[in-house]
């Protein structure tokens, strides 16, 4: 015979008489009386979100290939991004040849961070960092199809968007909805959830039409 234990964690809420399965984000728990019993809704950080570099979006994405922070692309290897950096007259025939067929395909914006417990991205000489001198790096590109937003201003507040994509995911600004029933009890009887939602002002939107 087979024995397992198992130890699950609840949240107890002794204000509203209700325990939940997981620790809502401040600010974000709402309960109300509904027909046969209760309803509480909550956002809860998603502890193992999808990183944008895993969404494969061949119309916009960045590298990055400083050693406290890298991002690979199946389409431009990291080498291939950093000569797409330098003047021509430092470039190969060969590689000459690559970049301008790449700037043909894509607007290409210079990508910066600073790094210091932690990484927080910009565009190259636009991050309001507090001390440039020692703790920003530029340290690769951001690629946005010309096809899609062949305007240059348009194509730089699509890399910002970006940007600022990748800063909620690295400071885990990144949260899931939860959805929780009860008898009139207060007794569980299930949950819904759905996870991945950026930014605590987006996911806060989504969680009040979340319905599981």
């Amino acid at each position: 015979m087979a024995i397992r234990k198992e130890v699950k964690t609840r949240y107890i809420d002794d204000k509203q008489g209700l325990d939940y399965t997981f620790e809502p984000v401040d600010g974000s728990l709402t309960v109300k009386k509904v027909k046969g019993g209760y309803e509480a809704r909550y956002l809860v950080h998603d502890d193992s979100p999808q990183s944008p570099d895993e969404w494969e979006n061949d119309n916009l994405f960045l590298v990055a290939y400083h050693r406290d922070f890298t991002v690979e692309s199946k389409l431009i290897d990291n080498q291939q991004a950093q000569n797409l950096c330098k003047p021509d007259d430092e470039l190969d025939i060969w590689e000459k040849d690559f970049v301008d067929a790449w700037k043909l395909k894509y607007h290409t914006f210079g990508l910066e961070a600073y790094i210091h417990s932690g990484v927080c991205l910009a565009l190259s000489g636009k991050g309001d960092f507090p001390d440039r001198r020692w703790d920003v790096s530029q340290l690769g590109l951001v690629f946005v199809s010309k096809e899609t937003w062949p305007d240059e201003d348009k194509a730089r507040d699509v890399a910002k968007s970006l940007i600022d994509e990748w800063n909620m995911y690295l400071s885990g600004d990144v949260y899931g909805c939860i959805l929780e029933r009860y008898d009139k009890k207060k007794k569980q009887i299930d949950y819904e959830s759905c996870w991945g939602f950026y930014g605590y002002k987006n996911a806060l939107e989504e969680l009040k039409d979340f319905n599981g």
